[in-house]
C-alpha cells in the first residue's frame, strides 16, 4: 500500500473545498480521482502531493515513499518536482508534444514509487492520450502507485483501475470504471459517466413486491424494474428518476418480441458516432435514446418498439 488518506478536509473561503475524502492507492495500480471540473481534484492532489495542507485529516505514506521517488508533474508543470517540492506552473499552455515528452521518462523511471498526474490526458488528440495511457498503465504494472486526476471518463477508462468520484465536495462513490458506469450510485454519477436516459417516475407498489412498478411522468407508462432494497426505491409519493443507457434499449421494427416494459415508439431523430448510431424516440411523450452498432434502413417517422429490461433499469433518488 502507497498512501492513506483520512477524513481529508479543505476549506475554501467561507465554505468547504472538500470534506472527509478517504482515499487509498495500492502498489502496481492506478486510482484516479474523477469529477467534473471546480470538484476540488486539483486541490486534493497538492494535498496529497504535500504542497498543500488539509485542514483536518491524516496523511500516510508507506516507509517506501520517499521524497526521491515520489514525482507528481502536474499537467501545467515545469518540470517533474520532488515529493517536496513547490509547484510553478506555466503562463502559456504546452503542445501534446511536449507533454508527452515531459511525462514518458517520469513514468519509465522505475524509482518512481507515487506519481501524481493532474489531468495528463486533457486537452490531447488522441494518439498523445494513447501514448500517455500506455506510459500509465505500464508504470503500474511495474509496480508504482499512481493517483491521477481525470473529467472525462474516457480518459478515465484508458488509465484507471479504480476510480474514487467526487463532487459537491464529497467523495461519492469509489470502484472499478465498469461498476461506476454499470452501478452509479446517483444519477448525477450516471451521466458523469455517459449517456443514459433518466426517467422521471413514481412507484406504484410497495416496498416489498417482487418487481417494483412504477409510472412514468411523460407517457404514463409502467415500467417495471429489478427487486432492490427498499432504500434505494425512495418515498411511494414522490418522483424519482429510472435510468437506462441508451446500448441497453432493445429496438424491434416489424414484429414485436416479448418482453417486459415494451413501448412502442416513433423515429425523431438518428446521430452518427462513428462505431454506433444514437436513436432518439418518441414513445407517446416520452423520449428516449437508444445507441444500435450500425444504423440500416433507419429513418425519421418510423415506428418501432422499445423494449427497456427490468433489469438494466437503475432506480435514482437523486
Amino acid at each position: 500500500m502507497a498512501i492513506k488518506a483520512k477524513n481529508i478536509s479543505k476549506r475554501a473561503g467561507n465554505g468547504w473545498a472538500f470534506r472527509d475524502i478517504d482515499l487509498e492507492a495500492r502498489f502496481g495500480e492506478t486510482l484516479c480521482i474523477f469529477g467534473p471540473s471546480g470538484a476540488g481534484k486539483t486541490m486534493l492532489l497538492r494535498i496529497l502531493s504535500g504542497q498543500d495542507r488539509a485542514d483536518t485529516g491524516l496523511l500516510i505514506l508507506d516507509e517506501s515513499i520517499t521524497p526521491g521517488s515520489a514525482v507528481f508533474p502536474e499537467t501545467l508543470l515545469a518540470r517533474p518536482l520532488g515529493l517536496f517540492g513547490r509547484i510553478t506552473r506555466r503562463l502559456v499552455p504546452e503542445t501534446a508534444q511536449n507533454r508527452v515528452k515531459r511525462l514518458k521518462p517520469v513514468l519509465e523511471n522505475r524509482g518512481n514509487r507515487l506519481v501524481l498526474l493532474d489531468e495528463p490526458l486533457s486537452g490531447l488528440d488522441i494518439f498523445s492520450k494513447n501514448e500517455i495511457a500506455g506510459q500509465i498503465r505500464l508504470a503500474a504494472s511495474q509496480g508504482a502507485a499512481l493517483i491521477v486526476t481525470a473529467a472525462d471518463f474516457y480518459d478515465v477508462c484508458l488509465i484507471a483501475d479504480r476510480i474514487s468520484v467526487i463532487s459537491d465536495g464529497y467523495l461519492r462513490q469509489t470502484g472499478t470504471p465498469n461498476e461506476i458506469y454499470d452501478t452509479p450510485e446517483s444519477s448525477f454519477i450516471a451521466s458523469l459517466c455517459g449517456p443514459i436516459n433518466l426517467i422521471e417516475a413514481r412507484r406504484l407498489t410497495s416496498s416489498k413486491a417482487d418487481m417494483p412498478e412504477f409510472q412514468t411522468i411523460s407517457g404514463g407508462h409502467r415500467l417495471f424494474t429489478q427487486k432492490m432494497d427498499v432504500r434505494r426505491l425512495g418515498a411511494i409519493n414522490r418522483n424519482i428518476k429510472l435510468g437506462i443507457r441508451p446500448e441497453q434499449i432493445a429496438l424491434s421494427f416489424g414484429a414485436a418480441f416479448p418482453e417486459d416494459n415494451l413501448l412502442k415508439g416513433t423515429i425523431v431523430n438518428t446521430r452518427f458516432f462513428g462505431p454506433f448510431t444514437h436513436v432518439e424516440m418518441d414513445c407517446n411523450g416520452l423520449i428516449l435514446t437508444a445507441s444500435v452498432p450500425r444504423l440500416i434502413g433507419i429513418t425519421a417517422g418510423d415506428e418501432c418498439m422499445v423494449g427497456l429490461p427490468p433489469d438494466r433499469i437503475r432506480v435514482f433518488a437523486n
